[in-house]
């Protein structure tokens, strides 16, 4: 789940192969055993080096001094926090199908997110709660509530790692909302319960410099401390592929969030994929939204009770407006729209048909 800067040298190795090999186990992240005295029989010969031709200054082939005491880089000046310290969390939960589901989250608490503020997992598409200001240097503590070691990336931010520490604490199980508006089970911590149980554990020589990725072991919180110096909205995620891909992957967003659009001002979304809530009683249409999920089109159907303009908008959760629709003036009767999907990313939105004065909006899902 990292990368690794490799200076080689090749001086004295004429007409040699040099084939790098891998000792360690096959096995998903602890693995089956401790000591390999042979190559993996699976996944041995990573690389091969032909060594087959000397360098030229000539041809444009530098010829670098490099010894054991060279040195590579600047000196790493410490990072001096000036925004707050955040407690995130790493789960292991189930999806709808009852598969394993690594999850990101945040400790913010002793109650499920149901009963009070977001805590514990997060899907990909719930509310971001990370918004870091531009030019803040944070502390992140991940605390790793799984029995894995996951590797945590960040996107576009350097960091430093501070150290790690054994903990203990309290998890429990809560739903967790996945991509079809079906349930399955995450988790959270309770922040009361969370004792800090072992020495604290300096980052090792390699990890002493610039990162973006570090590793947190199981039953462990790893401390990171970093500067968010270029705004945006950018992914932190566990680095190991089939983990980001399922749903251990968070959206966090540095300076000033996006306002949500007027229309979305002073109304609740829908807590339901299949709910819709009505401006008021005195809807002038009918409304219906199909599939749902939907993958490469939506459509919607509505009856006018009286001619009135029409428009059509989506929006993601964040309140981005992504498509705008205008229908103009439509007559009293059975209308269909059809909306292109195809640019958008699965996740959920929300779709707003106007008529008139009149709101009619429904949560739906892309899952293609």
């Amino acid at each position: 789940g990292e990368r690794a800067e490799v200076i080689v040298d090749f001086s004295g190795m004429n007409n040699e192969l040099i084939t790098l090999l891998n000792y360690g186990p096959d096995a998903p992240y602890k693995g089956e055993v401790s000591i390999q005295s042979s190559p993996n029989p699976n996944t041995g010969e990573i690389m091969q080096f032909q060594v087959s031709r000397k360098a030229s200054k000539s041809k444009n082939f530098p010829i670098p001094s490099v010894t054991e005491s060279t040195i590579l880089r600047d000196p790493i000046v410490p990072l001096i926090q000036t925004g707050p310290t955040r407690k995130l969390a790493l789960f292991e939960g189930m999806d709808a199908d009852f598969r394993l589901q690594p999850l990101l989250g945040v400790i913010n608490g002793d109650q499920a997110k149901s009963a009070g503020p977001l805590n514990g997992s997060l899907a990909w598409f719930e509310d971001i709660t990370e918004n870091p200001a531009l030019g803040a240097v944070e502390v992140w503590e991940v605390y790793n509530a799984t029995e894995d070691a996951h590797p945590i990336h960040l996107h576009l931010v350097s960091f430093q790692i501070i150290n790690r520490q054994p903990f203990t604490a309290t998890v429990n199980e809560q739903d967790q909302i996945q991509h079809d508006g079906n349930f399955g089970t995450g988790g959270y911590i309770q922040e009361s319960s969370i004792t800090l149980s072992g020495l604290v554990e300096d980052p090792a020589v390699n990890e002493r410099g610039w990162k973006d990725t570090f590793i947190v072991p199981p039953g462990y919180v790893g401390r990171v401390i970093a500067k968010f110096d270029l705004p945006g909205r950018y992914v932190w995620h566990c680095h190991i592929l089939s983990h980001e891909d399922h749903e251990m992957m968070r959206p966090f967003h540095v300076g000033p969030m996006p306002p949500p659009p007027p229309a979305l001002k002073g109304a609740a979304i829908a807590s339901s994929s299949n709910e819709q809530i009505l401006e008021d009683q005195q809807t002038e249409f009918e409304f219906a939204l199909y599939p749902n999920p939907a993958t490469g089109k939506v459509f919607v159907d509505f009856n006018l009770e009286q001619p009135s303009d029409v428009s059509i908008r989506l929006y993601g959760l964040d309140g981005r407006l992504v498509i705008a629709k205008e229908l103009g003036a439509l007559q009293k009767g059975n209308h269909s729209q059809s909306v292109s999907l195809e640019n958008l990313d699965d996740g959920m939105y929300v779709l707003e048909l106007h008529g008139g004065t009149k709101l009619i909006r429904e949560k739906f899902f892309i899952s293609k």
